[in-house]
């Protein structure tokens, strides 16, 4: 209304005022019942071709409506604010006739336009979806997922990694507790030497092993079983622990490092950081644990490194990784490539989070249809669990009909490479809350590995409409709140 209220002030015809205030009433009327329907289509868009073009363009209309409507509510904000800053009468017409000008002229054609267009692709995506019978209603998520790791074993039971276990404890250099002797020191010196052999040893009595996988199946699990290993905690004198996770900071992972051996330090310049973490770590056989390291590391890894190579002969460091590349730079041992979980380990995992405290027995026809499932998972622990929580009989109480329409989702027929988890972790993106969605897909226009800044990526969502008001919460705080989602 003060669109309108803005225009006829100005002298504008009452008629013209009024139609336009209409027309963006009506468009803003129809942006929800589009925001659903791009809730409903992204269900069948496998399944059929047609709609996953038209839902393309649902999303581009949606998103030219939603920029129109913002442009002229910025519009007619700045003229309250010049409204109210003006003192003389004729400065006041004159910048109020230019804005109705603006908004008559510009407008009346973009909003008719953006109408025409909105409602015709939805008719025809409903008349599709009508065809189909597609009616699927999403589930509320709200378990908040933290992104930092810690060497705190987070998983109650862990399922099917003890020869992993075993052969990454040996590749540090640690003996059978049974055959411990005094001359222990010299054997597994030793040993060492012989494991990096045929690799570049540029650490010269601390050795580098990297750990690859793809995301999701398990290698933070399988280093904290090590890490808190009682042979691991007998052998090494000193066991830190740092979350890499994004941006390679060379001063905030030495510092955490530091702060892994003693009580926390001041805020000290990098060059004191490093001289500290040498002085600590000398004449001290450690094992260093750097979870989730990206390929961004690349360039900083000889200078974060230079004081890590004073530890005594026989230090280990673990790195986990999805990059080959990052495994190839940093490793003086040929990297562990960790695999996916065996199927009937993988149904086990599944069936503790889907059943909960339920006996499988008791539901015969759902523990067929969950076998089904967990065979197409590709051994991931992650999908398991994603997939097992959305189907959680004690949280959900869900019917045999929904875990029959994620057994038959299209998803599992695209195409993928062998281990890759997407049409697991797929459907855990389409139970997502419409809200949800859009702000997780907005992080696609960032190129690949873009370490995304938790306040620069809230400030987007906000800028764009996505954060709902919470009452007297800042927008910012809410961001805040969807991104520990």
């Amino acid at each position: 209304m003060e669109t309108v209220q803005c225009i006829i002030l100005a002298g504008a015809s009452i008629v013209e005022a009024t139609q336009l205030d209409n027309d963006l009433s009506r468009l803003r009327t129809s942006l929800p019942r589009a925001r659903v329907l791009i809730d409903r289509a992204e269900w069948g868009r496998f399944k059929n071709k047609e709609l996953a073009v038209l839902l393309s363009l649902l999303k581009d209309t949606t998103h030219d409506a939603e920029d129109l409507l913002r442009k002229l509510d910025d519009q007619v904000l700045q003229q309250n604010m010049k409204e109210a800053n003006q003192s003389r009468v004729g400065q006041f017409v004159s910048s109020s006739l230019k804005l109705a000008k603006s908004l008559l002229s510009g407008s009346k054609a973009r909003v008719k336009e953006g109408q025409s267009r909105l409602d015709k692709v939805v008719a025809e995506i409903e008349g599709i979806l009508s065809f189909t019978g597609l009616t699927v209603e999403p589930l509320q998520l709200d378990k908040p997922l933290m992104p930092e790791t810690s060497s705190v074993i987070s998983e109650p039971v862990v399922f099917g990694r003890d020869k992993e276990q075993d052969h990454v404890i040996k590749l540090l250099g640690v003996l059978p507790i049974k055959c411990r002797s005094a001359k222990r020191m010299k054997s597994e010196n030793s040993r060492a030497i012989q494991v990096v052999s045929g690799k570049k040893a540029c650490m010269e009595d601390v050795s580098i092993l990297p750990i690859v996988g793809i995301g999701g199946v398990g290698k933070t699990t399988l280093c904290q079983l090590v890490y808190n290993d009682s042979r691991v905690k007998a052998h090494f004198e000193m066991r830190m622990w740092v979350c890499v996770y994004g941006l390679f900071d060379i001063r905030r992972i030495t510092k955490e490092i530091i702060e892994c051996t003693s009580a926390e330090i001041s805020d000290l310049s990098l060059n004191a950081l490093q001289v500290e973490l040498r002085r600590q770590l000398e004449e001290q056989r450690f094992l260093l644990i750097l979870d989730d390291v990206w390929p961004n590391a690349n360039q900083e890894w000889q200078r974060f490194s230079a004081p890590l190579r004073y530890g005594r002969q026989g230090s280990m460091i673990l790195v986990t990784t999805r990059s080959l590349k990052v495994a190839d730079l940093v490793g003086t041992i040929e990297p562990v490539k960790l695999k996916g979980l065996p199927t009937d380990i993988v149904w086990e995992f599944f069936k503790k989070c889907a059943f909960s405290k339920e006996q499988p027995e008791s539901y015969p026809k759902l523990q067929d249809i969950g076998q089904s499932i967990a065979s197409r998972l590709c051994g991931s622990p992650l999908a398991a669990k994603t997939l097992g929580g959305l189907l959680d009989m004690e949280l959900r109480q869900l019917t045999e009909q929904h875990w029959i329409t994620i057994q038959n989702s299209e998803l599992w027929e695209l195409p993928h490479e062998e281990n890759e988890i997407l049409p697991a972790l797929q459907l855990s993106y389409l139970y997502l809350p419409q809200e949800l969605k859009r702000c997780f897909a907005i992080c696609s226009i960032f190129q690949k590995d873009y370490s995304f800044e938790r306040d620069e990526l809230v400030d987007i969502w906000v800028a764009q409409g996505f954060v709902a008001s919470g009452g007297s919460m800042r927008l910012e705080d809410m961001g805040i709140g969807i991104w520990m989602i």
